[in-house]
């Protein structure tokens, strides 16, 4: 990457630093439509000329055009059983408050490993309480991308069992389920996608 000198001064930089991200392995291109320096006199040449105004494809636009949680759960579609869980418990309006949620949210590949009538049970009305504390399990307060579910000791849940986000033999698992997809922001949270869904641990 090769800045022009007559809008940066190369004497002046001291720093910079970027951070790449990337949900799926391969190779992959950057663009950079312009560069904001902060810190008083830094990046400030004699020939300076002004910063390009930003255009409607910036990260700032680029954010207020995200989904929220459930907008993106139906988006997805990998995730219907799971939202259809959340209306049959009456817990879609838990979305609706200011305050972030992390979802790990077991694909309908992963509610297909329960057996069927497990799955069908749930969804009885007389099993609600049931079904309201396993998708407890799966949805965290606050915001944890990968970066900050790894360095977490725990994430504590609503509802259940404390999870636990790390690397096994290469695979970034929740608890004992491997997380598919991470960081799939929303304007009010994160989904983490996974392949098996939650259960408590049996206590002994």
């Amino acid at each position: 990457m090769q800045l022009p000198n007559a809008i940066f001064n190369p004497a002046k930089i001291q720093r910079i630093g970027i951070i790449l991200a990337d949900k799926k392995a391969g190779p992959f291109e950057l663009h950079l439509d312009y560069i904001r320096t902060y810190g008083k006199g830094q990046g400030q040449g004699s020939k300076a000329e002004p910063a390009p105004t930003p255009t409607p494809s910036t990260a700032t636009d680029a954010q207020a055009t995200k989904l929220n949680l459930i907008a993106t759960l139906e988006a997805d579609g990998r995730f219907t059983t799971f939202k259809k869980a959340l209306d049959t418990a009456h817990l879609t309006v838990f979305f609706q408050w200011d305050n972030p949620l992390t979802l790990f949210v077991p694909t309908d590949a992963a509610f297909a490993k329960l057996p069927k009538e497990s799955l069908t049970d749930l969804m009885l009305p007389e099993n609600k309480d049931q079904l309201v504390a396993l998708l407890s399990q799966h949805v965290a307060p606050g915001n944890y991308n990968v970066s900050t579910a790894l360095a977490a000791p725990q994430i504590k849940p609503v509802k259940g069992e404390k999870l636990q986000v790390q690397i096994d033999q290469g695979m970034l698992q929740a608890n004992h389920s491997t997380i598919l997809e991470a960081d799939i922001l929303c304007s009010d949270g994160i989904i983490h996608a996974i392949d098996s869904v939650i259960v408590a641990e049996p206590t002994s």
